[in-house]
């Protein structure tokens, strides 16, 4: 499993972009209605919190081809209007484990410092077996557990959810994504893996869809927990 501390915990899943739209209009009547104060990890963190104390759960996720233009709304994917978000993101606390749920082997480790919005320290993982799609964990923290070319064991801790301060400048939360084989190699072959982004334009979307199906198809993230009647299925 992925996240195997959270084993057994109920979850809730959660529409990122509604939650925020909720949040910006209690908060209409505050200089927040100007700026988009949730671009601030902190504030957003305590947005998180506050969903998930609603829900009553210690964790959420959600977000496969989740519009997220209000929860953006000014950021430097405004400019580029990439709103569509191309994985799913488990929203858990820094320093929360994290592991590959299947056996696999590292093709790459990037450790990208921009905090207006990078990946932090992503992994990127071949799974050995049937599966033709390879498998992102990012916004992870410096502490890896693994080396390119390593052969990863199925269940095995590979690094831990990082802080803001090293993941890229978002609230702490593990985003996995995932990419099929030809697409990298693809990428890899024109030197453009530098490119490969977590969002993607409105208009893409279809493509997108087949370039990086949806992971909760494929990944155990935990094992089944009883569900919080809060809880929500919104994905497509």
């Amino acid at each position: 499993m992925i996240l195997p501390e959270f084993e057994g915990y109920p979850r809730a899943h959660i529409n990122l972009n509604n939650e925020a739209s909720l949040w910006r209009k209690e908060h209409s009547n505050h200089a927040y209605a100007i700026i988009n104060p949730l671009l601030d990890p902190q504030i957003c963190q305590a947005m998180i919190d506050n969903v998930h104390k609603k829900y009553k759960v210690l964790w959420s996720i959600g977000g496969w081809m989740e519009d997220r233009e209000v929860i953006l709304d000014k950021s430097y994917l405004t400019q580029e209007e990439k709103f569509i978000h191309l994985g799913v993101d488990a929203f858990v606390p820094k320093g929360t484990k994290v592991a590959i749920d299947r056996k696999a082997r590292v093709v790459r480790i990037d450790h990208d410092l921009d905090q207006d919005g990078g990946w932090g320290t992503r992994l990127i993982f071949e799974p050995l077996g049937k599966m033709k799609h390879h498998i992102i964990l990012a916004h992870l923290s410096r502490n890896i557990r693994c080396k390119v070319g390593q052969i990863i064991g199925a269940n095995e801790i590979v690094g831990e959810i990082g802080e803001p301060e090293v993941n890229g400048g978002w609230l702490a939360h593990l985003h996995a994504q995932m990419i099929i084989r030809e697409h990298f190699n693809d990428l890899i072959r024109n030197k453009k893996i530098m490119q490969l982004d977590g969002y993607c334009k409105p208009e893409e979307k279809e493509l997108a869809k087949r370039l990086f199906p949806n992971p909760m198809k494929y990944l155990n993230f935990t094992t089944l927990a009883p569900e919080n009647k809060h809880w929500r299925h919104e994905y497509p």
